[in-house]
């Protein structure tokens, strides 16, 4: 149970790092794309789409990371101290 758990949360853990490091990343094409009056701009429709596509795709693996990964972490937890003082 204890390896087991340590799967379980290290996946967790590994995939909120990951997601840290992409919402950053968006972060700052948003800095770096708004103009002095706070509007995004982009030089083309297709960048604005790829923008878009990249903002949902992070929001999707947030909800991911938040909704089933919140319990499976908690389970991967309880998994360990199981498995330590079982």
């Amino acid at each position: 149970m204890l390896i087991g758990g340590l799967l379980i949360v290290g996946a967790w853990v590994w995939s909120a790092i990951l997601f840290n490091r992409g919402h950053r990343a968006l972060d700052k094409v948003r800095f770096e794309r708004t103009n002095p009056s706070g509007v995004l701009e982009f030089s083309s429709y297709e960048e604005k789409l790829s923008f878009d596509r990249r903002e949902g795709w992070n929001k999707l693996f947030m909800i991911l990371l938040i909704v089933p990964g919140g319990p499976s972490f908690l389970f991967g937890i309880f998994m360990i101290a199981g498995g330590l003082f079982g």
